[in-house]
């Protein structure tokens, strides 16, 4: 995931810096980048609660 992320931001920056901060595909980029990010924060915060739960992790 790491490096979809990677990707997105490179391609979502020089989108921004030809079309402008504001235009719809730049937009686009931000948004999944976005989701992305939030997908990859909840994951270790889920893995997290499960080795807790689980004793593995304290």
């Amino acid at each position: 995931m790491k490096f979809v992320i990677k990707i997105k931001k490179k391609v979502m920056s020089e989108k921004a810096m030809t079309l402008g901060f504001t235009h719809p595909e730049v937009v686009k980029y931000s948004q999944v980048l976005d989701l992305l990010l939030n997908n990859k924060r909840d994951f270790k915060k889920n893995i997290i609660k499960i080795l807790i739960k689980t004793k593995i992790f304290k």
